[in-house]
């Protein structure tokens, strides 16, 4: 499902946000408060190319009980990503990553 409404976020969520419009990017990065939709002012974010290391970047930084969110800047839609054990996994209908 996707959604164009705030991203409901919390203090150790992770932000995937992606663009694709000039080239492809993603900047990974811990939520450090309630309702924090990007990383503005923040130097706490790193930027990867490819969305398999934004992933794996957002896996590590996630903390227990926190949810992953990936947002398509270009179409203003979000989507959480299920993380479990071993994979992590979009939801069906999720927004797709910018490619």
């Amino acid at each position: 499902m996707t959604r164009q409404s705030p991203i409901p976020t919390r203090a150790g969520d992770v932000l995937i946000l992606g663009t694709s419009r000039s080239y492809t990017v993603y900047v990974v990065g811990v939520v450090s408060q309630e309702g924090q939709q990007d990383f503005s002012g923040r130097r706490n974010a790193q930027a990867v190319a490819k969305y398999e290391a934004a992933l794996a970047a957002a896996k590590r930084l996630v903390r227990q009980h926190g949810r992953i969110y990936l947002v398509d800047m270009d179409r203003r839609q979000w989507s959480e990503v299920e993380v479990t054990q071993r994979r992590v996994a979009t939801e069906a209908n999720n927004a797709a990553p910018p490619s």
